[in-house]
């Protein structure tokens, strides 16, 4: 249910839709609205940035795994030689 404005009807579908579209980089213009008092196009625009921001937190720790795991392989090159 929407914080703020009222009840949307279809908030599951809106929340499934803004998860699907976050994935594919795909943003409904006509849901996405930060500024908006419709009920439903806020489930969508919260829904779509908190999705966003959970895939560039996962991205940026597989960055940063991949950038330990090759200075560990350097370590134990080094210490080979």
């Amino acid at each position: 249910m929407s914080r703020f404005y009222g009840f949307c009807w279809n908030e599951r579908e809106h929340e499934d839709q803004a998860r699907r579209d976050a994935r594919y980089g795909h943003r409904d213009y006509e849901m996405y609205d930060r500024h908006t008092s419709d009920p439903c196009k806020e489930v969508y625009t919260e829904t779509y940035d908190r999705e966003r921001r959970n895939i560039e937190r996962r991205e940026e720790e597989r960055e940063q795994e991949r950038q330990e795991e090759l200075h560990q392989q350097r370590l134990s090159s080094a210490m080979r030689c």
